[in-house]
């Protein structure tokens, strides 16, 4: 975070999931357990905070504004952020919070169901002013408490440091098991116009071929070592996968279309969906080869980036 004179603001990274193995839900479970290995981009959102003190009981103002893609959706009074602030509430009470309001201008460049943690992102970043405004460690486990009940993907982003990270996850999601050495990847990030619903994703996903859909399973291990042993990009890019891609583009064709444009790109070393869809990141041999991918999908009308890991 930087500290201005009378605001602070917060960039909000983008996630992609390198290798996503969902696994199939047991019986009595409600939630999939799946491995991941995460790992931020320099795609940001950007949050502005101002806190007037004042004698009322701490409250939040949320307005959301976009770069590029309609947020008229977004409910200022029902999002991601106020119920950040709710479940901070529920867990710490109203002591911890100085009386007065805090508004927070949301500025979006992170498309929403796209897979790439935007909102999850935004929240953690709220929790950590949150924990500043009241003199909270972070990554205390109530505060670990709080970004798992406000999404799974929250306690990756609340762990993920100014400078990024990548990580291998667990559980729902939601489990840090360890940092791993995180690579300096040129991409091209691109989306179909339409996104896919992670409920829906996952509830497909329980209607297909577990057998087929596992075939890779222990990925994310073979990743994390690869990267804990310095492989190069080729080695990377063909590690990477997502076992929810086959129901995503059953959902979604326009994703199969895009990937398969994606690959024929010069300078493409591989095309992977990141977490339920919609977004496809394209990994480039350098940062010449991101832009004139870029560049060719949004000639073909698609919202791309060229960006780093």
């Amino acid at each position: 975070m930087e500290r201005l004179p009378d605001t602070v603001i917060a960039h909000a990274p983008a996630k992609i999931n390198l290798v996503l193995e969902v696994e199939p839900l047991a019986t009595g479970e409600e939630k999939h357990r799946l491995a991941s290995l995460f790992c931020t981009t320099t795609l940001t959102d950007t949050l502005v905070f101002d806190f007037a003190p004042g004698r009322e009981p701490f409250n939040a103002q949320v307005t959301v504004e976009s770069v590029g893609f309609d947020t008229s959706f977004v409910n200022p009074n029902n999002n991601t952020l106020i119920k950040t602030v709710e479940c901070f509430k529920r867990e710490y009470g109203f002591g911890f919070l100085t009386p007065g309001t805090l508004k927070v201008e949301l500025i979006k460049s992170i498309p929403t169901r796209a897979g790439l943690g935007g909102g999850s992102s935004d929240a953690a970043a709220l929790l950590r002013m949150l924990c500043w405004l009241a003199e909270l460690e972070p990554l205390s486990e109530r505060s670990l408490k709080v970004a798992r009940a406000v999404g799974a993907d929250v306690p990756f982003f609340l762990h993920a440091p100014k400078t990024g990270l990548c990580a291998r996850m667990g559980g729902h999601g939601d489990k840090f098991i360890e940092a791993v050495p995180k690579p300096r990847l040129h991409l091209c990030l691109t989306k179909p116009a339409d996104g896919v619903a992670t409920r829906r994703a996952f509830a497909a996903f329980e209607e297909e071929d577990h057998a087929a859909q596992l075939e890779h399973a222990g990925a994310t291990l073979r990743l994390a070592q690869a990267l804990k042993e310095g492989q190069g990009l080729r080695a990377i890019a063909a590690l990477c996968t997502n076992n929810l891609e086959p129901v995503a583009t059953a959902l979604l064709p326009e994703i199969a279309g895009i990937q398969k444009m994606l690959r024929a790109c010069a300078g493409v070393l591989g095309v992977t969906m990141s977490g339920s869809g919609s977004a496809l990141f394209a990994i480039c041999e350098n940062a010449e080869a991101a832009q004139a991918c870029m560049q060719y999908c949004a000639s073909q009308g698609l919202w791309a980036v060229a960006v780093e890991s």
